[in-house]
């Protein structure tokens, strides 16, 4: 099967040929790279040309300064693989045979989206932390698709980044799934399409993908601002909204999956001086994603929520922002 892998470049000099030669070393080789340069003012779009030029599998790609969702889109409209993978500009896959293990995978199960674990390397302490999580795969692959993610939310591992996920192109193609454009959050919403979308799922239990954090250079290493709050607000409402037309099971599924992103958006607008007394009133209108508690990661929040109500929970949630910020 072939692969596109769909990578955003933006000012990325420092990090972008390890990036790319972890993607083209791949023992894997029916592949395309997209590099879609969003604009950079460094050196990147050399570095992207002289890929191009010196490997046919790679597709440069320069448009106008759009941000990160622009880029991928504007990627997602030149893929012809029958799956999409997507590394940002600075992070790395740390194994050569991931791909090739991935391509077994997916013609035993034919899934819609494949899953996977990573890992987080901090460039300051140059520490790379991950832990192995070795699901059983045949609680994932055969199942329907909220039994599938029930599995995963229960171990501990549903991530929102779309780098974690290796996803067919027909179900994306079929669907008009794109990154929402001119807003943060946008990996919550494309992985809450594909939730909506998606009808079976497989898992690959080796952690190749190291994210690289503490740049001082990417949108995660600056703090959540107002704006960023709003545009999660709008994302939890659009897909609180779509769930009460789901069936109970994928409805769950759904709403596991926005509890913790909801309590992010609780947490650090309470802690925020922009935030209004009728916006927090107007966050427990949808108070009820916190009785969803598949995912791990909100379990304890949900009990404290069961206990405490939607007063008690913000109180928390504020006092654990300010505690780990």
């Amino acid at each position: 099967m072939k692969f596109s892998v769909i990578i955003p470049v933006y000012n990325s000099e420092k990090y972008l040929k390890e990036c790319v030669d972890s993607v083209l070393g791949q023992t894997h080789d029916d592949l395309e790279v997209i590099l879609v340069d969003d604009e950079s003012n460094d050196s990147s779009p050399k570095i992207c040309k002289d890929y191009s030029l010196k490997d046919s599998r790679v597709k440069y790609i320069r448009k106008r300064n759009g941000g990160t969702s622009s880029a991928r889109n504007v990627g997602l409209d030149n893929a012809t693989g029958d799956y999409l993978m997507f590394i940002d500009n600075d992070d790395v896959w740390m194994d050569i045979n991931a791909v090739s293990d991935i391509n077994r995978l997916l013609q035993e199960s034919n899934a819609d989206v494949l899953m996977f674990d990573t890992a987080v390397y901090n460039q300051k302490s140059d520490k790379l932390d991950y832990k192995t999580n070795n699901i059983d795969r045949r609680k994932i692959i055969g199942q329907s698709a909220a039994d599938a993610l029930r599995t995963i939310m229960s171990n501990g591992v549903m991530s929102r980044a779309v780098w974690s996920r290796v996803i067919r192109r027909d179900v994306v193609e079929k669907s008009h799934i794109r990154f929402p454009e001119g807003m943060r959050n946008e990996d919550t919403a494309f992985s809450a399409e594909l939730i909506i979308n998606s009808k079976s799922y497989d898992w690959y239990n080796n952690v190749f993908y190291k994210y690289r954090v503490n740049t001082g250079d990417s949108q995660t290493s600056k703090p959540i601002n107002k704006d960023q709050l709003d545009d999660l607000k709008r994302i939890l409402y659009r897909f609180a909204n779509a769930g009460k037309k789901m069936d109970e099971d994928m409805r769950e599924a759904l709403y596991s999956y926005l509890a913790f992103p909801y309590a992010v958006w609780i947490g650090y607008s309470m802690v925020s001086d922009e935030t209004s007394k009728m916006e927090i009133k107007e966050m427990k209108k949808i108070s009820y994603l916190l009785r969803y508690d598949e995912d791990s990661s909100v379990k304890t929040l949900s009990k404290a929520y069961r206990i405490l109500g939607y007063k008690g929970v913000c109180l928390l949630l504020k006092f654990w922002v300010k505690k780990n910020r």
